[in-house]
């Protein structure tokens, strides 16, 4: 009777390899969309004062940015806070923003040798950003991507 169940239903290792190959169609087409639609310039805005935060954070292990610099960036509050009894200033983001671009700015430092804010860079800087953060969103998406593949299998 269990030879029968086993004849009728696919074998285990044959529905596990469908699955990756399934999973490898799906990697493959979210990084052809994305490496297609890849943007060619760092817009300023959040993520640029976010990533300032993170540079601090990676060249003087400090996560509060000096005040002359929040203050370039609009009103106060609207990108940074100023915390009322230390007068320092924290990105409103928070920490797990600040920690999200370590890897590719890090990655960023080893090829340039620097890591300085945005507004500092030439343009080969600007560019070699762009690319090492828009791969880096790539391999977020991907990582997403395959969390929610076998999340979706879990019966």
């Amino acid at each position: 009777m269990s030879g029968d169940s086993a004849v009728t239903s696919p074998p285990r290792d044959l529905a596990s390899r469908l699955a990756n190959y399934r999973l490898a169609w799906l990697l493959a087409g979210i990084a052809a969309v994305l490496l297609l639609t890849m943007p060619k310039f760092i817009y300023v805005g959040d993520p640029v004062t976010i990533r300032m935060t993170t540079i601090r954070l990676l060249t003087s292990g400090e996560i509060n940015v000096p005040g002359e610099v929040a203050h370039q960036f609009g009103d106060r509050g609207q990108y940074f806070f100023e915390h009322p009894e230390t007068h320092r200033f924290y990105s409103k983001y928070g920490v797990l923003n600040t920690l999200l671009y370590a890897p590719p700015l890090l990655v960023e430092q080893a090829v340039s040798g620097r890591l300085v804010p945005f507004d500092e860079l030439d343009e080969s800087g600007r560019s070699l950003r762009c690319l090492v953060l828009n791969i880096w969103n790539i391999v977020i998406a991907l990582m997403l991507a395959t969390l929610l593949f076998h999340t979706a299998k879990l019966h």
